[in-house]
């Protein structure tokens, strides 16, 4: 009897680590977490070691021209 429960307990024991082990395996291989350079515009903006490319003459490039000349006047 003694040994039929010492192995139910070591069994289930078994399946409880494997579970745990698969389920934690699983968690890190599905989320992918990036580590991003900067986290809003104003830090992009000020870090120069980054560049936006665009075509010219394009909306994007009119739009960061007024957010630098906002951003210029305000700090003088």
């Amino acid at each position: 009897m003694s040994s039929k429960v010492l192995f139910l307990t070591s069994f289930f024991f078994g399946i409880l680590v494997y579970a745990s082990y698969s389920a934690r395996l699983t968690a890190l291989l599905a989320v992918k977490e990036e580590n991003l350079p900067f986290h809003d515009k104003a830090s992009f903006l000020y870090d120069s070691t980054y560049k936006i490319v665009t075509l010219p003459g394009t909306q994007l490039v009119a739009r960061f021209q007024v957010v630098i000349l906002v951003r210029t006047s305000n700090n003088s």
